[in-house]
């Protein structure tokens, strides 16, 4: 098999070039990042990942840091580290990471794919980072001159709330899940592939086939018996609820066009902005929307809605505490990146919204469009 090269401009500020032998790891990143833009990239900002695929990588004298069940880390010089998940390696050059703009990333034949994506989303949360933009974990849509941003943790209904609004209220895309946004106030999408869950089925009947499996259907029944049983009381019962959800009740991962009539991407930059951020309560009986002061949103996205950035700075990135080779956009990413949305998120009007455990709290959407009204 020779390598091919495939290169997806994602945005004015990035482009990720993948070299591999795997028709089935192209397709893969053919449907996250394909076709999502054609204009012209900003050469000042710009900065560009490698993905290179390799027969083999060594390890030479490693030093096993920390064995974990997810993967093992390795350190084996100054400036590399190797990911080791199925036997199978990936090597990250973490003293490039925030500062070069042209990063390489080298991995195994047969590394996991789905691995793969998910190393990729967090590696590249600390790279663009140093270049005063955020991987935000949340949705954004607009609509003429107004952006919604909403970070929310899984099971609020961020994706429930998004797609109403891109459905029903004629709001355009920018990310369901995850996009950028920058300390000149400029946001952009990162994929236009949605992850949903079995929740939105009866909303959406196309996604029905996608969960017609047998292990999916098992695994939702467990989540459905298990979860009235871990309300979200306190940070251990959040942290046992969302390990439960990952690990039995997967979202399928989906193109947006594939459900949404008149799908459109847009790369429009916002006037206003409005926040909303999602927070599970179970100690209320209603939903309550009330204002929120900047600083203290941004602190909760920093230290609660980004969780999947801290889980893997905690567990994978171990090796930063434990050898005297650090980067220090690597060190410092929670005070560069509240520095991000800070200046990102200034003068935007912020809401909290506390929704009830098992409440539908999707019959509120009227109250949610008084205030996008009103902005």
């Amino acid at each position: 098999m020779s390598v091919e090269q495939v290169s997806f401009c994602i945005n004015p500020n990035l482009t990720i070039i993948l070299e591999t032998t795997n028709e089935e790891l192209k397709h893969f990143f053919e449907k996250k990042f394909k076709g999502l833009f054609n204009g012209s990239v900003d050469e000042e900002k710009h900065s560009t990942i490698y993905l290179i695929e390799k027969e083999k990588l060594e390890i030479a004298d490693p030093q096993i840091l920390r064995e974990i069940t997810i993967p093992e880390i390795c350190v084996f010089n100054d400036n590399d580290f190797l990911i080791v998940r199925n036997k199978k390696k990936i090597q990250v050059p973490f003293s490039k990471i925030g500062i070069d703009k042209k990063l390489e990333i080298y991995f195994e034949q047969g590394f996991p794919k789905d691995w793969l994506r998910r190393l990729l989303d967090d590696i590249l949360a600390f790279h663009v980072v140093g270049f005063d933009v955020s991987l935000f974990h949340g949705a954004s849509l607009i609509n003429k001159d107004l952006e919604i941003i909403i970070p929310a943790w899984r099971g609020t209904g961020k994706t429930n709330l998004a797609l109403h609004l891109l459905i029903n209220k004629g709001f355009s895309y920018k990310g369901e899940d995850q996009f950028f946004i920058s300390v000149d106030k400029n946001s952009f999408v990162y994929t236009d592939a949605c992850h949903v869950d079995y929740k939105h089925m009866d909303e959406f009947p196309s996604l029905k086939k996608k969960y017609s499996s047998l292990p999916f259907s098992l695994r939702s029944m467990i989540v459905k018996i298990a979860l009235p049983f871990l309300p979200p009381t306190g940070e251990i019962s959040e942290f046992i609820r969302r390990g439960l959800i990952k690990v039995f009740a997967p979202k399928v991962f989906v193109k947006m066009e594939e459900f949404i009539p008149d799908f459109k991407v847009s790369y429009e930059q916002p006037k206003k902005r409005l926040v909303f951020q999602l927070i599970l309560r179970p100690s209320i009986s209603d939903i309550s929307i009330r204002p929120v002061e900047l600083n203290r949103l941004v602190d909760r996205c920093i230290g609660g809605m980004q969780y999947e950035r801290e889980d893997f700075y905690l567990a994978y990135y171990g090796w930063v505490y434990a050898t005297g080779n650090r980067n220090t956009i690597v060190e410092n990413i929670a005070s560069y990146e509240r520095t991000v949305l800070q200046e990102a998120l200034d003068k935007a009007n912020c809401y909290e919204i506390q929704i009830p455990y098992g409440y539908d709290w999707t019959k509120n959407y009227s109250k949610i469009e008084k205030i996008i009204e009103n902005i």
